[in-house]
């Protein structure tokens, strides 16, 4: 035990005798000497580490030679042991490494070897070790700015994984601010960085509603994007399509419509591109820029365009239907349906009819499988389809369609009286219109 106890002390040594010396090169200013220092005293310290009976090494993580973090999940799982059990494991593990090369990268690259190792097994813990990497780099120079300002991203998009939006705002805000920073230094290099976080700030400022600031940064990502494009439009049309996207989202819950359809029809040529060379993986991104652009316009009363716009997504979710019936029969018959609205509104009774009929089968479809949450839809359907089979005097068809109708919205009255009572009475009215017209 004596003489084993000696040659582990000896090992420290030799562990801290490569520290020292990657400390000193880098205190002179010999970064590609520190380099070559750095490894050496990472694998001396792991391999120590690794040699300690504990929970850690048994449970959760094999400390490999080359300083890389890999799950070893024996008997025992992160899950299993639970998260207030694993965190105090890893707080050992962070404050034992941290004791070692507290003055160096060595620790944030080590908790973030340790972040992406987790990231798939357990998310708080994940989240638990990035906060820990991001305290440590603030404390760092300057020059690991960029690493902080990454450490930030990375905890956003673990925080978006459990929905908890307005941490995920938070993180990703501050990477924004260090991200502006080193953009105003060197844009080449980090423009694509802060155009992103820009980007997912908007998304996660949508979640917690709030749209202007939603819109504000979102915009501030297209502009960078658009620089970006314009160098290089085959690897950032995506980008710039999607951020186009949903600004126009934004607008719409602002009411801006003018503003929405403007940059919503700059996505959809941007889409249409896309699409053109790769028609699998665009076809659903097209489409629901083309249902929106059809909405959009539709606020401002632009009916034959919203047609034009609403006709060409249907083309697309009908594709799609095809070939995953399953998934694509709420989206198609969403389509259908405001596709018959923007018909009828041009008087267009023949195709509006076509549409709206297409509609319903699609709802009656998904109003056997979920009854509760499609009834509704369905009704608007039929109700929609005898206003237009009574345009063009199909006055059987329209008793037909509005007598489903009432049937529907009279379980809806029953459930919610004051949503429905004025929807059940516009059916009865236009019910015993068209059935007075049928005896005629």
């Amino acid at each position: 035990m004596e003489l084993a106890a000696q040659l582990k002390d000896l090992k420290w040594c030799i562990a801290k005798f490569y520290d020292d010396q990657g400390r000193h090169a880098e205190d002179l200013g010999q970064r590609d000497e520190a380099s070559q220092w750095w490894p050496v005293s990472e694998e001396a310290y792991l391999q120590l580490c690794a040699t300690k009976e504990d929970f850690l090494r048994e449970n959760v993580f094999h400390l490999t030679l080359d300083g890389r973090f890999e799950p070893a999940m024996n008997t025992t799982s992160l899950q299993e042991c639970g998260v207030n059990e694993s965190k105090r494991a890893v707080e050992e593990l962070i404050t034992h490494r941290c004791g070692l090369s507290w003055r160096h990268g060595t620790t944030q690259r080590f908790l973030h070897k340790l972040n992406s190792t987790l990231e798939s097994h357990e998310l708080q813990l994940a989240i638990h070790v990035t906060q820990h990497r991001i305290g440590l780099l603030r404390t760092m120079s300057s020059r690991f700015k960029s690493n902080l300002a990454l450490a930030l991203w990375n905890q956003s998009v673990n925080l978006r994984k459990l929905e908890q939006w307005g941490g995920a705002a938070e993180a990703v805000e501050e990477a924004v601010k260090l991200y502006q920073g080193l953009h105003a230094t060197d844009s080449e290099a980090y423009r694509s960085e802060l155009s992103l976080s820009l980007h997912n700030l908007g998304v996660y400022r949508s979640k917690l509603n709030q749209w202007e600031g939603a819109a504000e940064v979102t915009s501030q990502a297209i502009e960078l994007r658009q620089d970006a494009f314009a160098a290089d439009p085959e690897a950032y049309r995506s980008d710039l399509s999607d951020s186009l996207y949903n600004l126009g989202i934004y607008r719409s819950k602002l009411n801006q419509w003018e503003g929405a359809v403007e940059v919503t029809y700059q996505a959809v040529e941007l889409r249409q591109v896309l699409f053109a060379g790769n028609p699998e993986m665009y076809c659903s991104d097209l489409s629901d820029s083309l249902q929106n652009l059809g909405i959009y316009r539709s606020k401002l009363n632009q009916w034959e365009s919203a047609a034009e716009a609403m006709s060409q997504a249907v083309e697309l979710c009908q594709v799609m239907f095809t070939a995953e019936t399953e998934t694509y029969r709420s989206n198609l018959s969403g389509t259908l349906y405001n596709l018959g609205i923007y018909r009828s509104k041009l008087d267009q009774w023949e195709g509006a009819a076509e549409a709206m009929s297409q509609a319903v089968e699609l709802r009656r479809v998904l109003s056997t499988g979920d009854p509760e949450t499609y009834r509704s839809e369905l009704s608007d359907s039929l109700y929609n389809l005898g206003i237009c089979r009574s345009r063009l005097n199909q006055w059987k068809g329209a008793v037909e369609a509005m007598s489903q109708a009432v049937e529907l919205r009279q379980v809806l009255f029953a459930a919610e009286p004051e949503k429905y009572r004025g929807y059940l009475s516009r059916s009865l009215d236009q019910l015993r219109i068209y059935q007075l017209n049928l005896k005629l």
